[in-house]
């Protein structure tokens, strides 16, 4: 058995040159909220408070986890920039009380699983430890003579269970009030910044007299540094929100609803979910979508123009201040509405710019496909663009543009028709804004005719699977019981680890090493998606590699005989190092909006596969923010499909940039809380299905051509995800013409469950596996349709299998003595 783990722990070049990128990148995505002139400050005292300050959380929990090196807090990165820290009394004393918190939660949550109460498993990844708020900040904590201060809120979320809207989670407890409003009072500039992976109700700070807000999200291991960076002005922020930011949670449409149903939940908001139904409703929001401050003002000088059926913008964006810096350009298209209610105006382009010195200049090109302001008939199947005015609006966020150009359209046109999918359990009331009379602005006119787009209608059926002649070799040389076992995963490897002729420590799951020694090896699936989850320490147990230390945080408190099984002692010479890069989470990457960097986080990601022997890595997360309260928002990039579909591209072109290494598009679809996530219905419509909650997948297979996706768990209208033959066939490949793998979600278990359903569906891989789901297939064989369904699932097994480029799977061998047998 041989793996690609280090037997040294001395840090890479390759890990020092991802550290470098993840520290820009964090920076590119801290979002300044206010600013009253006080950032940046001159390196010197500051004052420093808050949970988030030194015990500055890099990501959120669950599969999401990177186990980094090390983390570098908020404390540490000021320091290393020059700053004095001149209240490390308090913080000495904050982590003090966070030692014991986090003991008397480890000792609680131990007992609660005891020895062998696998049971307790998922309430233990439900309940992460919270940060405490810490000791009042008294008289004694206050330091004369400095005049800055920074207050770090901080909050924790991840998979099994959603947030609530409670003191200490999405409201402030009393203590952070109390603190900050201590800080107003003492020192002249008080700064908050917020570490989470999603907002916060901000309230309680109206009128108080912070003079700054800082959005710092999970910014990975580099986080610490990037925020020095730009709280000393080293970097400028242009960090822009991917997400709407309420000023409080009752302005969420419906939000009560969240998972008071355990079994349904209706998406009663239709189209209108994040800015579209705050901009469509009047609702004022704190920060709208696409908002951030920098340290230099811009001006947009914009015209507008139409090349056959696109719409192009050209903007001149002009640095007027002294401070380098960049900005975003977005672009916002109002459309006519007509037979469909339209929203006030949808995210339609984005650019972001270079870096601009004081008074320099750059032309900003955003080409914008009539084709893409197109909105789903559901009763006539088909997107159309409907006749009337289609207003062009551009600017630096949602709630600053102006209209730059009208593109008048002369009759419907009918771009696409379809077969129906997803057929609503039953009718759903959904809300429909006010009609209004817009005023049509004194801009340049442009005409297009509807003769100009032709008009396609889909074709279902085709024929599917792989058909390369390597891959129907294959195919002939394995029976259809073989055929079975290649398309069932080889079980849970992270917990119980198996022997493979080539082995990834902490990958999340292998494809079957039966056929290993017929030339067809077994590879391995890692989760991300802010970088590669493994094993940072682990060592050779026998014959096989246990992890040394916990590959996730729930792992602390889990039953004693499971620790048992899959802990193994640090034993000196059987030590083996993965250090994987903790990057940004996908909410903090989607900040940057900036595709180019992103595809540079996507490469360094490829390049730490390759090294580690990893083949499919299970992201990007693209679910939309449709409520703030979804416990895996941070994995996921923006509440709008476009900015989700356009970045979730990016880092697919990066990962995918060497042939072999896969991304895999998840949770596909609806799947938007994390609240009984296993069973829940998501029942809406099929226009806001096609245009919200698929759209960013499409960008994503059309643009970034990935070649992996993962269905949810959840069901959509009554039917579960991966047997959705809808989603997975007519949507997936007739439609989308996605020509790659589709597996499950990890342990997509439930009463009833039928695997061969899955296949049916057009589901590939069923993960991470079990033989039960093996027997199940074979005995389904007495069917010629479904063997044909098999196979065809097969084939893109075979394809992901036979295309990994295997040269370079060398590495430590069992015991540093040479080859091992096969497994699962």
């Amino acid at each position: 058995m041989r793996t690609n783990a280090r037997t040294t722990p001395e840090p890479t070049a390759l890990e020092q040159t991802n550290a470098a990128l993840s520290r820009r990148v964090a920076g590119e995505g801290i979002v300044l909220l206010e600013n009253d002139n006080v950032l940046p400050i001159a390196v010197g005292p500051i004052a420093l408070y808050g949970e988030g300050a030194g015990q500055t959380i890099k990501g959120g929990l669950g599969s999401g986890e990177v186990n980094a090196r090390r983390v570098v807090s908020i404390r540490e990165g000021l320091e290393e920039a020059g700053f004095e820290i001149a209240t490390a009394r308090w913080l000495d004393d904050y982590d003090r009380c966070f030692d014991e918190a986090e003991g008397r939660y480890l000792a609680a949550m131990r007992k609660r699983s005891g020895f062998a109460n696998f049971g307790s498993l998922g309430y233990l990844e439900a309940h992460p430890f919270p940060h405490p708020s810490g000791p009042l900040i008294g008289a004694e904590d206050l330091v004369n003579g400095v005049t800055t201060c920074l207050y770090v809120l901080a909050r924790q979320a991840g998979e099994h269970a959603d947030r609530q809207v409670v003191a200490g989670d999405f409201l402030l407890t009393e203590t952070e009030i109390a603190n900050i409003g201590a800080c107003v009072a003492h020192y002249p500039n008080t700064v908050v910044v917020i570490n989470a992976g999603g907002m916060l109700d901000l309230s309680p700070l109206d009128g108080l007299g912070v003079k700054a807000l800082v959005y710092f999200c999970q910014q990975g291991a580099e986080g610490g540094r990037a925020l020095a960076d730009v709280i000393s002005g080293l970097v400028n922020p242009s960090g822009r929100l991917s997400s709407t930011w309420p000023r409080s949670y009752d302005d969420i449409p419906f939000g009560e609803l969240l998972g008071a149903n355990a079994a349904d939940e209706d998406y009663r908001e239709g189209i209108y979910v994040g800015y579209r139904y705050f901009d469509s409703f009047a609702v004022e929001p704190r920060y709208p979508f696409g908002y951030g401050l920098s340290y230099t003002p811009f001006t947009l000088d914009s015209a507008v123009s139409l090349e056959c059926d696109e719409i192009v913008t050209r903007t001149v964006v002009t640095n007027r201040g002294r401070r380098a810096g960049k900005t975003v350009v977005q672009v916002y298209v109002s459309c006519p509405s007509g037979h469909l209610d339209k929203e006030y105006q949808r995210l339609a382009g984005f650019a972001k710019t270079e870096t601009l010195a004081g008074g320099g200049s750059e032309e900003v090109t955003i080409r914008i496909p009539m084709a893409s302001l197109a909105s789903y008939d559901a009763e006539a199947a088909s997107f159309i663009l409907e006749p009337g005015d289609y207003l062009v609006r551009i600017g630096e966020g949602s709630r600053s543009t102006e209209v730059v150009g009208v593109v008048g359209l002369d009759q419907t046109v009918v771009l696409t028709n379809h077969q129906r999918i997803c057929a609503q359990k039953y009718p759903i009331d959904e809300i429909r804004p006010s009609p209004s009379e817009t005023a049509q602005p004194d801009r340049p006119r442009l005409t297009i005719a509807a003769d100009t787009f032709a008009t396609r209608t889909h074709q279902y059926g085709a024929v599917r699977g792989d058909q390369s002649d390597e891959v129907k070799a294959w195919l002939d040389r394995l029976s259809g019981r073989d055929q079975a076992d290649l398309c069932v995963g080889a079980g849970l490897d992270m917990v119980l680890p198996k022997a493979y002729d080539f082995v990834v420590p902490g990958a999340a799951a292998y494809t079957t090493s039966k056929f290993a020694a017929r030339g067809l090896p077994a590879i391995s699936f890692c989760d991300g998606p802010a970088g590669l989850r493994l094993y940072d320490v682990s060592a050779w147990r026998g014959r096989k590699i246990r992890m040394v230390n916990p590959a996730m945080a729930f792992f602390f408190v889990m039953p004693t005989l499971l620790r048992w099984l899959i802990f193994t002692r640090p034993r000196p010479g059987r030590l083996l190092y993965q250090y994987a890069t903790a990057f940004p989470v996908g909410t903090a990457l989607a900040q940057t909006w900036n595709g180019a960097l992103i595809e540079e986080v996507g490469q360094a990601i490829q390049a730490e596969m390759e090294a580690f022997g990893a083949v499919v890595w299970l992201a990007p997360g693209m679910n939309i923010h449709r409520n703030p309260l979804c416990g895996r928002n941070f994995e996921y990039f923006s509440e709008d499909p476009l900015l989700s579909g356009k970045l979730a591209a990016a880092l697919t072109r990066g990962v995918q940039s060497k042939p072999g290494f896969l991304v895999t598009l998840k949770h596909f679809c609806a799947n938007n809380q994390e609240t009984n996530r296993k069973y829940v219905s998501a029942n809406l419509s099929e226009r806001a299905l096609r245009e919200i909650y698929l759209r960013g997948f499409q960008i994503a297979v059309a643009e970034g051509e990935a070649r992996a996706l993962m269905t949810s768990y959840n069901r959509v209208n009554g039917v579960y995800a991966d047997e959705s033959f809808d989603l997975c066939t007519k949507v997936l490949r007739d439609e989308w013409g996605f020509d790659g793998l589709v597996m499950t979600d990890w342990i997509s278990e439930r009463d009833l469950f039928d695997p061969s359903q899955a296949i049916r569906a057009g589901v590939n891989l069923l993960m991470p596996g079990q033989g039960r789901q093996r027997r199940q297939l074979k005995r389904a064989l007495r069917s010629q349709t479904f063997a044909t369904d098999l196979a065809t699932a097969a084939s893109q097994v075979l394809r992901t299998i036979t295309h990994w480029p295997r040269g370079g799977a060398g590495g430590a061998a069992a015991g540093g003595a040479g080859g091992g047998g096969g497994g699962g």
